[in-house]
């Protein structure tokens, strides 16, 4: 079963559980700082679009890409804390460019998802 709290919760809390990974990382000066940060940045306005949506009636689902890119990030990142070599490395920047592509994934899809609601709202009206 799933709730609408817990649509949005799970996310959040793997976002929360992601930045602090991510914080021990900057601690630990295992990148230089624009790596961590885009990971976290894209964090946020992910977060913050997808209580948006949530709030316009949308549905912030997670898409299959979203749930890969996630994935790969909360292994990389404590990866990333444990070792330092070339394959740790490459796999966090490789989950730092499929975070950040599958952000913008959801960013093109918004306007799509928000012209289908307003159809839904319109043909509800009639």
């Amino acid at each position: 079963a799933e709730s609408r709290f817990g649509a949005l919760a799970d996310p959040l809390c793997d976002r929360l559980l992601v930045a602090s990974g991510i914080v021990a990382l900057l601690a630990l000066d295992r990148f230089s700082v624009w790596g961590p940060v885009a990971l976290l940045v894209r964090d946020l306005l992910a977060v913050a679009g997808f209580g948006l949506m949530a709030s316009k009636g949308m549905d912030p689902r997670v898409d299959l890409p979203g749930k890969i890119s996630s994935g790969l990030v909360m292994v990389a990142v404590p990866i990333a804390m444990g070792y330092r070599t070339w394959w740790a490395d490459a796999l966090f920047w490789l989950a730092l460019a499929g975070s950040i592509l599958s952000f913008v994934n959801y960013a093109a899809r918004v306007p799509s998802k928000r012209r289908l609601q307003m159809t839904r709202q319109g043909s509800d009206v009639g």
